[in-house]
């Protein structure tokens, strides 16, 4: 059991809510971005001579919070089971309406001047602008000029209500994320270099700085009184640097279900689908994205599949399925291909890059997987005659010259006999001496 002393001795003492009067006072947070540095404890980078300012993206929503006392006693002093308890309990407002606006200001020519604002009042988030316009969006574009930017907030503390024993406003967590364009200079070159000396995916720790000036509105901004604290806090991430190669991973399955089984027409459906991952090392989506829009990292908008399907399956054209966003421009088999008595299956398509992610170690990074399914039939005569031990070949052919980068995992040649990628010597090696002419 602990006992604390008075906390404030003014206000009505049948009303703890009241004895707290901190809370009923407006609180101003300002946090200021202190700068970056790369690694720890070297110098921070210079603003215009080594990066520039780029955009400054919103949170979805913050975390606001109302406060309410408790363990507090009529007489203000407060009682506890456990030191930690503390004397207040804060808890979600869901009420938008009850949020506090966030002011974005820059510093441009050594002045601050207010660039943009963000509310939730109405229900869902609106950035109005400088110039009075309004987004719907996240992110704000901030000026070339500008030499740093700040956040600021206003928590109104106040009271919810004749006799509330809560205060709305009475905190907030929420973030900003600000984007910086890192110039290509002579230092920064040779920290690139040496760090894609060894591997694909270098990574370089990044330490960012900020501070959090916590003040009292009502009190004018000369008064000593005004401030109440200030926080300065250091963060690190890491930039991840990536190269434009692909590494490509081709699969195949194919399943088959009792339950799918026709006696009575004596058939088995086989449901089939293949993918080829195209994995690159990159680590942030919209980065990937970029990549692929600007042609910096290859993807394929085109691309046959051919399935040399076992002797006596048959696939059911109408079944091709193609993964979201890709569509399909034609659908046609080939009998008795080049002699085999199999059936050749091709599958034309274009493609929508789409980018998805896969692990490795313990890093994630994003890929385009082209996927088709489709079902086939097989007959119990054929059952009979060939058996079950069914060997499916399928064959990717991208609309690009290459398909992939890296040694070992890449895609053919146009001449099948040049093996060259891990995955599909066994395959085509087998294919080439099945369709010999």
């Amino acid at each position: 059991m602990y006992n604390g002393g008075i906390i404030n001795s003014e206000g009505d003492e049948n009303n703890p809510a009241r004895i707290i009067g901190n809370y009923d006072r407006p609180i101003t947070l300002t946090t200021s971005d202190t700068g970056i540095s790369i690694g720890r404890n070297n110098p921070k980078l210079t603003v215009f001579e080594d990066y520039t300012f780029e955009e400054i993206e919103f949170p979805n929503t913050p975390y606001v919070y109302r406060g309410k006392p408790q363990n507090i006693n009529p007489d203000g002093t407060w009682t506890a089971l456990d030191a930690g308890d503390g004397t207040f309990n804060y808890t979600s407002d869901s009420n938008k309406a009850n949020w506090p606006d966030i002011t974005l200001q820059i510093k441009r020519n050594d002045k601050w001047e207010d660039w943009a604002t963000v509310s939730w009042k109405s229900g869902s988030r609106i950035i109005t602008k400088h110039d009075g316009t309004t987004t719907a969006g996240s992110v704000v574009k901030v000026p070339s000029d500008t030499e740093n930017f700040k956040t600021v907030v206003t928590l109104e503390n106040t009271e919810a209500g004749e006799g509330a024993t809560e205060a709305i406003q009475a905190g907030i967590n929420y973030d900003v994320r600000a984007v910086i364009n890192l110039k290509s200079t002579e230092d920064m070159m040779a920290r690139i270099e040496e760090a894609f000396r060894n591997t694909h995916t270098p990574a370089m720790a990044v330490y960012n700085g900020a501070n959090m000036l916590i003040e009292r509105a009502d009190v004018p901004k000369d008064d000593a009184e005004r401030q109440i604290h200030s926080i300065d806090r250091e963060g690190y991430d890491s930039i991840r640097g990536y190269t434009t190669d692909t590494a490509v991973y081709p699969y195949k399955t194919s399943t088959q279900k009792l339950s799918e089984v026709d006696y009575e027409v004596r058939t088995i459906l086989i449901h089939y689908e293949a993918k080829v991952e195209e994995r690159s090392v990159i680590a942030e989506k919209k980065t990937w994205q970029e990549a692929v829009d600007e042609g910096r990292l290859q993807s394929d908008t085109h691309c046959v599949w051919r399935d040399l399907l076992p002797k006596g399956v048959t696939p059911k054209l109408s079944s091709i399925r193609l993964r979201s966003g890709d569509t399909l421009t034609d659908s046609y088999t080939i009998e008795n291909y080049k002699g085999t008595g199999r059936t050749l299956l091709v599958v034309e398509a274009d493609l929508k890059p789409t980018p998805t992610t896969y692990r490795s170690g313990d890093m994630t990074y994003y890929e385009d997987v082209p996927t088709i399914k489709f079902d086939a039939i097989y007959d119990f005569e054929s059952l009979i005659d060939y058996g079950d031990d069914l060997h499916n070949v399928i064959a990717y052919e991208s609309g690009n010259k290459q398909l992939g980068s890296v040694d070992g995992y890449t895609g053919e040649a146009d001449d099948p006999t040049i093996n060259e990628g891990n995955y599909n010597n066994v395959a085509i090696t087998w294919l080439v001496n099945e369709s010999a002419d």
